[in-house]
């Protein structure tokens, strides 16, 4: 999946991209290379508002590696995590609005992500410009959680 998200941004192949495996911001260097040109920024480039929202897992900056964000490969904005929703999909902790840390949020990580895009789409852009809305859900991995309304839709779960 992390060398889907680069090729689907780059149009390139991963390894151009400098996506090679998993990306662990903590313990490696590897990630989406500044020098590679995104979807993000060619719309961006032709006046478009360009937000994402959800996981990103292409790397993000920590104290021990200056990584690009996604505002450095062209998001106006974003709301995401470095990887999963952490310590599960339910209430996550580890939500980083535009470089800036967000804190627990209660719910479930699909549905924070949905109503973030929502509030962006309502509140923070120009409703006369066109918009690239970018959204990667952090479901199915693991720890799986999910709104019982939403699950008990496929009978009972033994896995």
């Amino acid at each position: 999946m992390f060398t889907s998200r680069a090729t689907l941004l780059t149009g390139r192949h991963h390894i151009r991209t400098g996506v090679y495996s998993w990306i662990s911001d903590t313990y490696q260097n590897s990630h989406l290379l500044q020098r590679e040109v995104t979807l993000a920024e060619v719309l961006k480039s032709h006046g478009y508002a360009t937000a994402h929202f959800g996981k990103w897992h292409l790397g993000l900056p920590t104290r021990e590696r200056n990584k690009p964000t996604p505002s450095q490969h062209g998001f106006d904005y974003w709301f995401a995590t470095g990887n999963n929703a952490a310590p599960s999909h339910k209430n996550p902790v580890n939500f980083i609005r535009n470089g800036k840390p967000v804190g627990k949020t209660e719910g479930y990580a699909c549905q924070i992500v949905i109503d973030e895009a929502i509030s962006w789409l309502d509140q923070h852009r120009d409703p006369e410009s066109p918009f690239f809305l970018n959204v990667w859900f952090h479901e199915p991995h693991d720890p799986i959680a999910a709104p019982d309304e939403i699950v008990s839709g496929y009978g009972e779960l033994n896995d």
